[in-house]
């Protein structure tokens, strides 16, 4: 029935928020602020530069695979 099918969403609904919840004290268990202030620095920076922003992770020239 209708009902059920409303209920049942609701508690599925509270169950991903108390997921998210748990992630969210993960991501931010130090700074908050520090956090967003950091990617949106990394976001300004990439819309400045037109995309291309150095990327320490990009650089797999000097990597030797045969050794891994």
């Amino acid at each position: 029935s209708t009902e059920e099918s409303i209920a049942l969403k609701a508690v599925d609904l509270i169950d991903t928020r108390a997921d998210l919840l748990a992630a969210n004290n993960l991501l931010f268990k130090e700074d908050r602020y520090a956090f967003f202030r950091s990617a949106y620095l990394q976001n300004r920076n990439f819309l400045i530069k037109d995309g291309e922003v150095e990327d320490p992770f990009a650089d797999d020239e000097d990597f030797d695979y045969e050794d891994f």
